[in-house]
């Protein structure tokens, strides 16, 4: 196994001291979608992140269609001892479903020492959802780190490449020649904003921003956010120097609105898929669709049970 080179001590700290993290995997529309994540296990010598998924949910087909993703760590908001840092990770994943019952408790020891409450809730989970606890094993080969020391966005990014962790045969093909299908259209954007939607937004504390990177690997950024309830767009201000933009998939962004859950121990989000466009030095998004976490985990159960 190859070893990377050394990391400063504070990307160590930032990822080992992490509560969650966002695990970013790209649709088939070719939309990357960042959704909280417990990491499992970090090998400081060779890199390696593992995580573990219901073997059932998108998360996982998506790594099988394009094995590049991203990892945001940054803070979440438990308080004394989380690490201030924001550490950015891309890299290739695989998926491992050769032991769904049994595979993922190797590393379950990481998962319970970020959330001990889970000790408890995953045996309750296998009698209201059997299918919770057939889980793929998904590692990530870091191919690059770009972290921001403090979480200060308008400085410029510390960066480390991982030299000969892609090879040029597994290197992204340019997004010009992978096609974007399943762009949202007029006839499926519509979104009845309720005073119940609006006041559901006004109760995260933060966003994830989630786009194409002229890479090929998805980029994931922690950002505030401020939202205009009249015109229904949401406004982060543009970090100093972010990762570009590919100009192929501008229109395949997404959100994620999170806030940390004391009485669930994990935290809750809001997924809007949608636009962003460039004001100076501020991004707007545009929403066109969301994605309720009540409705999805609806869907998740039906395909379960099939």
């Amino acid at each position: 196994m190859k070893h990377i080179q050394l990391l400063p001590d504070w990307m160590y700290h930032t990822i080992e001291e992490s509560f969650t993290c966002q695990f970013t995997s790209v649709t088939r529309s070719g939309t990357p979608v960042a959704l909280p994540v417990f990491l499992n296990h970090f090998d400081p010598d060779t890199g390696t992140l593992i995580i573990s998924s219901p073997a059932a949910v998108k998360r996982v087909e998506n790594v099988r269609q394009h094995p590049e993703v991203a990892m945001l760590f940054s803070q979440v908001g438990v308080g004394k001892g989380e690490s201030p840092h924001v550490l950015l990770v891309q890299g290739r994943a695989e998926v491992d479903d050769t032991d769904l019952e049994h595979g993922w408790k190797r590393y379950f020891a990481g998962w319970a020492r970020r959330q001990p409450s889970a000790r408890e809730t995953v045996p309750k989970m296998r009698q209201m959802w059997p299918g919770y606890v057939q889980r793929a094993i998904i590692r990530v080969q870091p191919t690059r780190f770009l972290g921001w020391p403090e979480g200060d966005m308008q400085r410029t990014p510390e960066a480390v490449e991982v030299h000969g962790a892609t090879s040029e045969n597994q290197r992204p093909p340019a997004l010009s020649r992978r096609p974007l299908r399943g762009r949202v259209t007029e006839s499926d954007v519509m979104i009845v904003w309720t005073d119940e939607l609006i006041a559901q937004i006004g109760s995260y504390s933060r966003a994830a921003l989630s786009y194409m990177g002229e890479s090929g690997y998805p980029v994931t950024l922690p950002l505030p956010f401020t939202f205009d309830r009249l015109e229904h767009h949401f406004t982060f201000p543009m970090p100093a120097q972010p990762p570009a933009i590919s100009s192929e998939a501008e229109g395949s962004t997404s959100i994620t609105l999170l806030r940390y859950d004391q009485q669930r121990a994990n935290e809750a989000y809001l997924l809007f898929y949608g636009q962003l466009a460039r004001h100076d030095d501020t991004w707007s998004f545009t929403p066109t669709r969301v994605v309720h976490r009540s409705l999805e985990r609806r869907e998740q159960k039906k395909e379960f049970q099939r």
